[in-house]
């Protein structure tokens, strides 16, 4: 029996997204701040934010002042 599984990070990558509208309700600030936690436990964690709206530039500003510039990528 074949069995379709996608390919698993290493065991010390772990990857993270988000996928939406970037509006305050939907809460990716509140995902910016709980992966800065991740972060510092696992040094090779990123985070991946996929879409675009009002709240962008206000969540470039608090990833570059928490200095995830490197393990938080907009799309």
């Amino acid at each position: 029996v074949w069995e379709a599984r996608a390919p698993r990070p290493p065991r010390d990558e772990t990857r993270f997204a988000y996928l939406g509208r970037l509006v305050d309700w939907k809460g990716v600030g509140l995902a910016v701040a709980a992966f800065d936690l991740v972060a510092r436990r696992a040094p090779r964690a990123t985070l991946d934010i996929v879409g675009d709206g009002p709240l962008r530039a206000e969540l470039e500003a608090d990833v570059a002042r928490r200095r995830l510039d490197g393990r938080v990528r907009f799309t």
